[in-house]
């Protein structure tokens, strides 16, 4: 009965329960409301919830190797000699990263690609870069991350290794998106000798210039370098050759062992050669021209790092060329820390840059568009024209003919593959 009740109660019922009666002590109680003792021993229970792991992924079962590496997460040997390198690049993970911009957008630093190079390198004993192509510039996009893809190829005959660059944008709204290649290196096992220490760095004859307008009026040409990337502290002019004294912002130079931003600090001093080809316009193939053009670098060869750095580095820049150039670095004591052989720039367009900038902000993605409204009073009353409804199904034009005169938007057929061959045909 009381199993009854309380399924009444359980669907609407009003239920008059009894009242609680005394028990009479001494004799078992017969009331509905009779009391019940708790049971002298512990509710026996058990726990269906899934305890989370407490110890953290091992990547090494995985066929993985951890990277110590702000840009690099892990490394993946590949068969027949070859290895991946996996990682990931946001403003969120690396907010400096937002100092470097061209056209308002932020780029990835052409030096970030030649310190992964060098990373890279002395991980599988090729220390030196032979060459670096730069081929697209890596957009940074204010609320996504970049994945990024670094694959080095099993050994040529030699030893050296091609290494290409490749990443993606991956979000939730746009999924992900197409690789892009950004550049190829070429890495060497055969590294020169560090060049012996030059403590007397500066000619005595060297021209003083004049830095502190220097970041503001690159910023009135496009490229806008924040707190982050402003490195360059003094400089001087010697014939073909610019010296200069460049450091970071903070002392971050341990992370990376060459800070991309220290590395980019030493290119700002093509700016101050007397030939540099910072806003030259761009007349276009038909004279239309007007679009100013910023160098970036373009190519590199022959770069190598010899050892950590901290504080003050001293640069030489020696013009070899109309857009190319040899770097050489060292630190406060003369002691070589990286050189580059070569370095080419090429002019780009900000336009091409602003325009990269939309597309990968704005991705395809499916519309409904509306249809244009149809004039019924023009439609033709040929039994050829266009229907807007078919009918499938054998026998249906004996209840059909008599409604057939209400238009031509539906059409009758026997069977779908009927339906098939008109569309196949462009009657439908």
């Amino acid at each position: 009965m009381l199993t009854s009740a309380a399924q009444l109660w359980a669907h609407g019922t009003d239920v008059t329960w009894p009242t609680p009666a005394p028990a009479t002590p001494g004799t078992p109680g017969t009331s509905l409301t009779e009391h019940v003792e708790l049971p002298t021993y512990p509710f026996q229970r058990q726990s269906y919830w899934l305890d989370a792991a407490d110890e953290p992924l091992n990547l090494a079962s995985t066929g993985l190797t951890p990277q110590e590496h702000p840009f690099l997460g892990a490394a993946l040997d590949l068969p027949e000699g070859g290895h991946l390198y996996t990682g990931s690049i946001s403003l969120d993970a690396h907010p400096w990263l937002a100092d470097h911009s061209v056209a308002d957008v932020p780029l990835l630093p052409g030096a970030a690609f030649a310190q992964l190079a060098l990373h890279i390198g002395h991980e599988l004993d090729c220390p030196r870069v032979d060459e670096l192509t730069l081929q697209a510039p890596l957009l940074l996009p204010e609320a996504d991350a970049v994945q990024v893809h670094i694959t080095a190829e099993a050994p040529e005959e030699g030893g050296s290794r091609v290494v290409t660059f490749q990443s993606r944008i991956t979000s939730a709204e746009a999924g992900e998106s197409v690789w892009v290649r950004h550049a190829t290196a070429t890495l060497s096992p055969d590294q020169a000798s560090p060049p012996e220490d030059d403590a007397s760095w500066l000619p005595v004859d060297a021209t003083p210039i004049d830095t502190d307008p220097f970041y503001k009026t690159v910023a009135s040409n496009g490229i806008v370098y924040g707190p982050e990337f402003q490195g360059l502290q003094s400089a001087w002019r010697h014939e073909d050759d610019v010296y200069a004294e460049v450091r970071l912002a903070e002392d971050r130079d341990a992370v990376f062992g060459l800070h991309p931003a220290l590395l980019d600090a030493a290119l700002h001093t093509i700016f101050l050669t007397e030939s540099h080809p910072l806003g030259v316009p761009d007349d276009g193939p038909a004279g239309e021209g007007g679009a100013r053009q910023v160098p970036l670098p373009f190519s590199w060869g022959g770069v190598s790092w010899y050892g950590e750095c901290s504080g003050v580095l001293r640069v030489r820049l020696s013009v070899t060329g109309p857009s190319s150039y040899s770097v050489a670095i060292s630190d406060e004591n003369g002691r070589a820390i990286a050189t580059v052989e070569s370095l080419s720039v090429r002019p780009i367009a900000l336009d091409q840059i602003e325009q990269a900038s939309l597309r990968a902000e704005v991705p395809f993605q499916v519309e409904w568009v509306p249809a244009p409204a149809r004039n019924h009073s023009d439609r033709p009353s040929s039994s050829d024209s266009l229907a807007s409804w078919a009918v499938l199904g054998g026998g249906v034009g004996e209840w059909w003919e008599p409604v057939e005169g209400a238009g031509p938007d539906v059409a009758v057929y026997p069977d779908l593959a009927s339906v098939l061959r008109q569309v196949s045909d462009g009657s439908v």
